[in-house]
This record gives C-alpha cells, structure tokens and sequence, in this order.
C-alpha cells in the first residue's frame, strides 16, 4: 500500500511563490495514487515557524511551495519535511502529477526568467516519463 500526505502553500489557485505568504496550506492525501482526503487549511496571522508546525501536526511528509527562507528550510529538515518547489504551477496540474507518482520530477523550468513569471504557460516542466 502506497500512502503519501503532501501540504501545498496555496495563492488563489497556484503554489504560493514565497512560503512565508501563503495563507492557505491545501493538504492532499494519496493512497495508490488515488486522492483519499483533500482538505484546505487557513494559515492566516501565523507566522512561518507555526505554519511550519502545522503542516508537521498534520502528518505531511512533503510541502510543496515556492521560495523558503534557509531557516525554515532547515527546520523542515528537522521535522523530516521534503520539499518541492514548484512555485507558480496551477494545483490542478500539480496534483495530476503527484497522483501519477512524479513528485520528485517537478523541477523549475530553466527559460524561466529572474523576477518575471511566464503568464501564458505553465512555467514549471516535468522531466522523465
């Protein structure tokens, strides 16, 4: 049995660009690669260290997010959280590939430019199969 719980920083209906912004977490959890709860959390007024917290409360394992200060990188490291950015990419889309098992396929896309974000495509690619 396959079992993953994912915590996904949330603005609107894409990855949060910044982890410490985001005021939704959308926890997702899969089990052989079918959706078994999917549950929006609201993270608004607590700073990154109880966001942080609450995701390890949670039982995910993994949090996809967009830029992550080196301390709160570090203290995921120590509560065992991997993370993936995936800044910017559409959840819909996101979750298509977790549930296809390619979560550590999700990597930035190299013509995304400094500062900018592509606004007519999705600026994140999958590599592999």
């Amino acid at each position: 049995m396959n079992k993953m719980k994912v915590a996904i920083a949330v603005f609107k209906e894409h990855v949060s660009l910044r982890f410490d912004c985001a005021e939704e977490v959308l926890f997702v959890e899969f089990e052989n690669g079918e959706i078994v709860s999917r549950k929006m959390a609201s993270m608004e007024g607590l700073n990154p260290l109880q966001k942080l917290r609450s995701i390890s409360t949670s039982g995910a394992t993994r949090l996809v997010c967009g830029a992550m200060p080196g301390f709160y990188r570090r203290m995921t490291d120590f509560l065992g959280i991997r993370i993936m950015h995936a800044e910017g990419m559409a959840i819909d889309i996101l979750i298509e590939h977790l549930k296809r098992g390619k979560s550590n396929l999700i990597v930035p896309c190299s013509q995304r430019g400094r500062g900018k974000h592509r606004r007519d495509g999705c600026p994140w690619m999958v590599t592999g199969g």
